[in-house]
């Protein structure tokens, strides 16, 4: 992984979809240099075009794909890739509607120049909220590191207005994409930002690979604060004193002539251990890394704290060697960030890992689970939530079940066993047109798979939910507006099916909101509470 610093304005923030080129990789830099901006370029072409080692559809091309006019186009994974020469690429979900076209931000970093900007080393005084309810604040370390940031990105503060603690402030359309990305990262299940006490900081306003560095360190502290822990370690050394057992033939081989050492292998009691040695790598490759000043601070602190362990030399084996029993549970989280910035494990697989480092997320898959975790967290324990659920086939043939279904989510009731279906749900990232000429963009065969669904789970209540991008309806659609029922009540589908003793399926198309996860959460459970669909 290259070793050069990068500068604060060495990121350049797209949309999912949105294509760029030399141009506005140079625009971003801080030296609008041209050849520095080419030379970028052509690692993110060079990124694109790895391909799989035995499938094509494994190759690069699945997140970034060649445009027209020599440019390059994200596709529908958001998340970060860092050249070799330091540059990072943000892609950040499509949150906002544009008038004429689909090319995603008319801008390419944060914006937010109307407010003063505060020193990098002022804490904030106000809390970011991931979820309602949840504003505890990661505990400080010895000199107050752990503390809220007041940094800006790139020399601006995006929230000096300390009223503005959420993704209905004023904040430029980089900053809300950046606020919901990790809000839904805060959902997935098997990764460690689901356990990430991030609530503390107005942490979107900084590139996403220091946001994760961030979580990482937070992480680093409270190891710190709970012990780092240290083990028995067998050690072999050519001691001048005997210690632990003498091993006769090495201590022949190498002290022939030395009569005075011993050659002996002893059990010592310490902290260069495999996993403390794998945090010391990454604070040594995030060091690398030309963050704000208080982050650099931070991992300066942790550096001197695991001054006395040394960094991996294997990777794989230290990785190999890391215990997982209950003695070793603080570390958990800490070493799957470890295998993210160490063994270049991104969610997605990718190509080419020592030409680029990239943290990549299908969109699709994250707005499924960050709508499912709040349809479970709204519930209450009254139904249960599952997701991906296998367990029904579309057709039997001869006795062989064929073409297996699985919803996205499967509500239950939790009071019966789990038997009765209540609903089931089917998520879509796609952003929907304000025209009824094309039935809003929703595709025809989303519905026939939803009415498939419904069938084989003989189940009354069905949700087709998409996003809701900004304000679909308003002032930013100059074009069209959508019926103001399609904005706030949505609209619904009934359909009889041929089915014997099968009620009318009711199909309901409705936005999520994407701002106020919560409250879009609860309609929808008030709604079937109700029976009111």
């Amino acid at each position: 992984m290259n070793q050069t610093k990068m500068s604060k304005n060495n990121t350049l923030c797209i949309a999912e979809w949105q294509s760029f080129g030399t141009d506005d990789i140079q625009e971003v830099i801080a030296d609008k240099s041209e050849k520095k901006a080419q030379k970028i370029f052509s690692e993110l072409q060079n990124f694109a075009n790895q391909k799989g080692n035995f499938d094509d559809r494994e190759g690069n091309h699945i997140f970034l794909t060649p445009y027209r006019n020599n440019r390059l186009k994200a596709r529908n994974f958001v998340g970060l890739i860092q050249t070799k020469s330091g540059f990072c690429l943000e892609i950040l979900p499509k949150t906002f509607c544009t008038a004429k076209n689909s090319d995603g931000f008319a801008i390419k970093n944060c914006v937010c120049s109307s407010q003063k900007s505060t020193h990098p080393l002022t804490p904030s005084a106000t809390n970011l909220t991931f979820g309602e309810g949840e504003q505890e604040k990661a505990p400080p370390l010895a000199g107050g590191v752990g503390e809220g940031y007041g940094a800006s990105q790139n020399g601006v503060d995006c929230h000096a207005n300390k009223q503005n603690d959420s993704t209905k402030s004023q904040q430029c359309q980089v900053c809300q994409a950046k606020q919901i990305l990790l809000n839904m990262l805060r959902t997935l299940r098997t990764s460690p930002f689901k356990q990430s006490h991030i609530s503390n900081l107005k942490i979107h306003r900084f590139p996403l690979l220091e946001v994760f560095a961030i979580m990482f360190l937070d992480e680093v502290e409270r190891l710190i604060k709970r012990g780092i822990k240290s083990d028995y370690v067998v050690r072999e050394e050519n001691r001048t004193f005997l210690k632990g057992k003498l091993l006769f033939g090495e201590n022949l081989k190498r002290n022939f002539a030395h009569k005075e050492r011993f050659f002996s292998a002893s059990d010592e009691f310490i902290a260069d251990i495999a996993p403390n040695r794998l945090i010391v790598s990454t604070i040594l490759f995030l060091s690398a890394q030309g963050f704000s000043p208080r982050t650099s601070g931070r991992i300066s602190q942790a550096r001197f704290i695991f001054a006395d362990i040394r960094p991996s030399k294997s990777i794989d084996k230290d990785f190999a060697l890391c215990p997982s029993s209950r003695h070793y549970k603080d570390y958990e989280l800490l070493l799957a960030w470890c295998k993210i910035f160490l063994r270049r494990k991104s969610f997605m697989p990718y190509q080419g890992g020592d030409k680029a480092f990239a943290l990549l997320f299908d969109m699709n898959k994250l707005f499924e689970s960050f709508v499912a975790w709040h349809l479970k967290r709204a519930s209450g324990g009254k139904y249960v939530i599952s997701t991906q659920e296998s367990r029904k086939y579309l057709l039997e043939v001869g006795g062989a079940r064929k073409f297996q279904i699985k919803p996205d989510i499967v509500c239950r009731k939790s009071d019966n066993g789990g038997n009765n279906v209540v609903f089931i749900a089917d998520t879509k990232w796609k952003i929907l047109e304000s025209s009824e000429s094309n039935n809003y963009g929703i595709a025809q065969g989303d519905l026939y798979q939803m009415f498939a669904y419904l069938a084989k789970y003989e189940c009354e209540n069905g949700f087709l939910i998409y996003p809701q991008i900004g304000e679909i309806g308003a002032s930013e659609i100059e074009d069209t507006k959508a019926p103001q029922d399609f904005t706030h009540k949505h609209f619904t589908y009934k359909a009889k099916s041929n089915l014997p003793n099968q009620n009318p399926h009711k199909l309901q198309i409705l936005l999520f909101n994407l701002r106020n996860p919560s409250e879009a959460a609860n309609e929808i459970l008030a709604q079937i509470n109700a029976k009111s669909l």
